[in-house]
């Protein structure tokens, strides 16, 4: 547990070290975008989810679920942002928003698949 503990500090700084060298801490906090990604996620790995079948399938069905989510989020975000388009100057802030959703996406892809043990499957 330690050994998870420091890696996944590891991993939150060099990730936040990284966004901080570069820019402003606050431009990659997006809550309606982080929002989408856990619920999206959430709800299709209730979908997926079966009682009695492992008590992490739902973890599982949520580390599964997290990049598509992030995606359909970009491509959601991208879609609205074209067909809002007036002002040329607004295009990279959308750009980065829609971007965003798979960033969370991943980041949640990384940290549930370091947290939590795999599931065995028995035949």
């Amino acid at each position: 547990m330690v050994t998870k503990i420091i890696g996944l500090s590891i991993f939150l700084f060099i990730i936040i070290a990284s966004i901080w060298l570069g820019s402003h801490l606050l431009q990659f906090i997006h809550l309606p975008s982080i929002g989408f990604v856990i619920i999206l996620s959430s709800g299709l790995a209730m979908m997926k989810y079966q009682k009695g079948n492992g008590k992490l399938s739902f973890i599982t069905n949520l580390k599964k679920y997290s990049i598509p989510s992030g995606v359909i989020g970009c491509i959601i975000g991208i879609i609205q942002m074209c067909s809002n388009y007036t002002n040329p100057a607004q295009l990279p802030a959308g750009v980065a928003v829609a971007v965003l959703t798979i960033f969370y996406g991943l980041m949640l892809y990384c940290i549930i698949d370091a947290l939590v043990e795999q599931e065995h499957k028995t035949a």
